[in-house]
């Protein structure tokens, strides 16, 4: 594949709550519009196969649905994925052999195989999301054909360290699946704008910033997926509504972006070493 003229794609998904069949049907419909555009990588929302504000009650009953990777969510889009030849990000609530469970993006290759999974590492601090999800531990950047790929999750995009992270280990491009809404905060729109471009920029990586659109037990989705360069430009964005937006990319165009990894380059973490001593003073 061409790195010279790669294309990202966003899915901005409006998912349906309980109906795991439904959702893959409709990604993959989605997915193969995101081929017809001519995407290499594409990324789907957070927790894809089903609602996310049915996680706003502690129900045990909500476990059984989640899946292993493998697993038939991670089969089917593996199908597609090989079908097409292309990257696939799908993110699905992971059930771990040990009893454990995850919110988790597996990142699938041209093959149909996983090359990789990220489990979210920053769970909000709402008591609903701490009783489904244990948190990640690590952060991996996969070598592909296409470039160094990363990956976050939704809330893990409000601190930078995580995109630090990855940037140091040579990721190119970060994939972050998200599920934010109402729209009706008004200020969010323009609060995740800001951070986007800002992780982006901070740590001189492409990003790929996915949420979803449209609807969910009355609450309405505010969309606005996002391709952002590593200079912060927003290269393709979206509105509201269930889309498809893309982003051609060129990694090997120095003007583009090498010249920000001058920035990662020039730090001086001999004076950084207090951050993992010092606790905020702040009561939260």
């Amino acid at each position: 594949m061409d790195k010279c003229n790669l294309t990202l794609a966003a899915i901005q998904m409006n998912c349906a709550p309980f109906d795991k069949d439904a959702n893959i049907e409709r990604a993959i419909d989605l997915i193969e519009t995101a081929v017809d555009k001519g995407a290499n990588l594409m990324v789907l929302p957070e927790l894809f196969t089903m609602g996310f504000y049915i996680f706003k009650d502690r129900n045990p009953n909500f476990f059984e649905m989640a899946e292993t990777i493998p697993g038939p969510t991670t089969n089917a889009i593996g199908d597609i994925a090989k079908k097409y030849r292309v990257y696939i990000v799908a993110p699905i609530f992971e059930k771990q052999t040990s009893g454990k469970f995850y919110n988790t993006a597996p990142l699938i290759g041209p093959d149909g195989l996983i090359i990789g999974k990220y489990r979210k590492t920053h769970v909000p601090p709402r008591p609903e999301e701490k009783f489904y999800f244990s948190p990640g531990s690590d952060y991996s950047v996969y070598q592909t054909e296409i470039g160094k790929i990363g990956t976050l999750i939704c809330y893990d995009r409000e601190f930078p360290e995580p995109f630090r992270v990855l940037s140091l280990k040579g990721a190119e491009i970060v994939v972050v699946p998200s599920v934010i809404f109402p729209r009706d905060k008004a200020q969010y729109p323009d609060r995740w704008v800001m951070v986007n471009r800002a992780r982006a920029y901070d740590s001189g990586v492409f990003g790929v910033f996915v949420n979803r659109g449209g609807k969910e037990s009355g609450k309405e989705y505010f969309g606005n997926s996002m391709i952002v360069n590593p200079n912060g430009k927003v290269l393709a964005q979206a509105g509201f509504e269930e889309c498809v937006i893309t982003a051609t990319i060129d990694l090997e165009d120095d003007k583009n972006w090498r010249r920000r990894r001058v920035y990662v380059k020039e730090r001086r973490p001999e004076m950084y070493a207090k951050i993992v001593e010092l606790k905020s003073n702040q009561d939260i």
